[in-house]
């Protein structure tokens, strides 16, 4: 391989990179607010570090170091995001039990609102009852 085929490779590597970061950025975006910054910052610096590392040597022991780091950095952000995902759900629970007070004939909280709005809790569909559609005019 030429030094022009192996810089066109890495250029189209690094632009299939770049689409795979924005896609799972888009997917965990709802969760990602419930990750500590600090590690999530970590993870992605041990990955970019590494996917530098393999486009400096991709056939030498520079690049395999650069294929353990990427993989590591995203195992590290695999399990971040997991651990995210399960505060979200929590925080999904605790929300859903808030509104349910709220809406119910007697409330036990007068400061559910507020609480409700605190946590960051959008409404959800009650379990049974139809979601009201906007109609289109």
């Amino acid at each position: 391989m030429t030094t022009e085929q192996g810089s066109n490779q890495a250029e189209l590597s690094l632009r299939a990179l770049f689409v795979f970061v924005a896609v799972v950025a888009y997917t965990v975006s709802p969760v990602l607010k419930y990750a500590d910054i600090r590690w999530t910052v970590l993870a992605a610096a041990i990955g970019g570090i590494g996917v530098q590392l393999m486009m400096l040597g991709s056939k030498s022991w520079i690049g395999m170091i650069g294929s353990l780091l990427m993989i590591g950095g995203l195992v590290f952000g695999a399990e971040l995001i997991f651990d995210a995902t399960q505060v979200h759900t929590e925080n999904q629970r605790r929300c859903m039990i808030i509104q349910s007070d709220m809406l119910s004939a007697k409330p036990k909280r007068s400061d559910a609102a507020d609480i409700f709005q605190a946590l960051g809790c959008v409404p959800q569909p009650v379990a049974g009852e139809e979601v009201p559609r906007l109609a289109a005019t």
